[in-house]
């Protein structure tokens, strides 16, 4: 890690000192940019990447990039997202600024808060992936969004929203297949989840 943060730092240094002055342990040829070191000398191709290492008299060596390496480790996923809820939806005790995955999604599916404040709340969904199925949007208490998550509609409902003058601000969300109704009483997804508990 030392090594890569010297010749990360010597890279990104040295061509920027050789623009002011001659400096004797490197130079710029074209695209390449050649360092000096009690190692021998290290060739960066400045379009590519690419690093290379020559020892005295010894053959070339490839070596990790410190221009790449960091971005060479970064895997671009592409799970496959689910959700599955009962008919009554899922509800979800939340926090302000919190980032919750969705029950019923396996781990695919997650729902961040902005801060509750002016009885409003910034609501994201973001997939594992990556993706925003729904972007920034601005809900007041009993407010919902609709995403589309394969072809089907998912609505995300804001209930119960407090702002504690003490301690963090609270609110629930819901999530169901069904279109909710903005003037549906706060107890309702609480009852719905309690019928399916007795009944199992």
């Amino acid at each position: 890690m030392k090594r890569f943060s010297f010749l990360l730092i010597t890279f990104t240094v040295i061509p920027i000192l050789a623009l002011a002055e001659t400096n004797e342990g490197s130079s710029s040829v074209g695209r390449y940019n050649i360092v000096a070191t009690n190692e021998g000398l290290y060739f960066l191709d400045t379009a590519t990447g690419s690093l290379w290492l020559k020892r005295g008299h010894g053959a070339w060596i490839q070596i990790e990039s410190p221009v790449t390496w960091k971005s060479n480790q970064i895997k671009q996923s592409n799970k496959p997202v689910t959700l599955t809820l009962p008919q009554e939806g899922v509800t979800i005790p939340m926090i302000q600024r919190e980032r919750r995955k969705v029950p019923g999604s396996s781990g695919t599916l997650s729902v961040q808060l902005g801060d509750i404040t002016a009885g409003q709340v910034f609501v994201e969904v973001v997939d594992i992936n990556g993706n925003y199925l729904a972007t920034r949007t601005s809900l007041k208490n009993n407010e919902f969004l609709k995403f589309k998550l394969d072809g089907e509609d998912v609505y995300l409902q804001i209930f119960d929203m407090v702002n504690n003058l003490i301690g963090e601000d609270i609110c629930k969300v819901r999530l169901s297949f069904e279109k909710p109704n903005k003037k549906s009483k706060k107890e309702k997804p609480e009852k719905a989840i309690e019928k399916q508990s007795n009944k199992s």
